[in-house]
């Protein structure tokens, strides 16, 4: 997971000045984005660098008091469901709420900061999930289209109401080929996910 502040940075910021602007979402509230997600689907950049060999890969987003910063604490496991625990954390904030909410940066004590949005929310799923009516799942991508990410906060709704939607929406828009079409993420019933408060700063996660 360290390697991720590395990667998911460079990477994502250096494809912002080579490729033409990806269309994000026209709406996110970032109120219906945190809380925990569950990844559904990632794709080859992330199997063969920060995700290498990982199961039952989570994230957890929670808001900073008094700022427009979300936390962001990834983790996962390696070698197996039951293997040992890995956990980066980081930031992610829209760089332009009004004009282009889809667009965040995110970024993470060890890796070089960057001014660029290389977080960007291009499909919102209906915010109809739980009581504070949370979106259902995001589809996510960098500059370039390199790599693409689906989350579902629930594994099970997923799978039988909006896999084939957000799979199909990938496609269609492009997610076709070896390095960015969507592969599979484990999440199965013998997974464990760690349990967290619930305003994570860099202090409390010892990476």
């Amino acid at each position: 997971m360290k390697v991720l502040a590395l990667c998911i940075v460079l990477f994502g910021t250096c494809q912002g000045f080579l490729f033409p602007k990806i269309k994000t979402v026209d709406q996110l509230d970032v109120a219906k984005y945190t809380g925990r997600w569950y990844e559904m689907y990632n794709s080859l950049f992330q199997r063969i660098t920060f995700e290498k060999n990982s199961y039952c890969t989570n994230a957890i987003y929670t808001p900073r008091k008094g700022s427009n910063i979300i936390g962001v604490l990834n983790s996962g496991v390696t070698g197996g469901p039951k293997g040992k625990v890995s956990d980066i954390n980081g930031t992610v904030y829209q760089t332009d709420p009004s004009n282009a909410p889809g667009e965040l940066l995110v970024s993470f004590p060890s890796a070089p900061q960057s001014k660029n949005a290389n977080y960007l929310v291009i499909k919102l799923g209906p915010p109809t999930h739980g009581e504070k009516g949370q979106y259902e799942y995001t589809v996510i991508t960098s500059p370039g289209k390199n790599f693409s990410w689906i989350l579902a906060r629930d594994v099970d709704v997923f799978r039988q109401k909006y896999e084939a939607e957000t799979l199909q929406f990938l496609k269609d828009n492009g997610f076709v080929w070896p390095w960015n079409k969507p592969m599979k993420t484990y999440q199965e019933k013998d997974c464990f996910y760690e349990s967290y408060p619930e305003e994570i700063t860099p202090r409390q996660v010892i990476v």
